[in-house]
């Protein structure tokens, strides 16, 4: 069942979010990739490996959240669609 949900996860972020996102959000990305390129800049080799490490421990928290998220809405579909 993990690799149907996993699937279905992969499939609703590569193909369905997209058409959701609001017309500013690809130029908000991008100017935030910007803001963190010239912090990063401003590092030392140190700290930008402190940085890295902390970023991707952010990155696996918020992904834990957002697939939580996404079998929640996909368990209240399901229970929607029995009515």
């Amino acid at each position: 069942m993990d690799t149907l949900l996993d699937a279905l996860e992969r499939y609703i972020n590569e193909e369905r979010i997209p058409g959701f996102l609001p017309p500013g959000y690809r130029v908000a990305g991008m100017r935030l990739s910007q803001h963190w390129e010239n912090f990063r800049a401003t590092l030392t080799d140190e700290q930008i490996k402190n940085l890295d490490a902390i970023q991707s421990e952010e990155s696996n928290f918020r992904h834990m959240e957002e697939a939580a998220a996404f079998r929640a809405a996909l368990s209240v579909s399901i229970e929607l669609s029995r009515l």
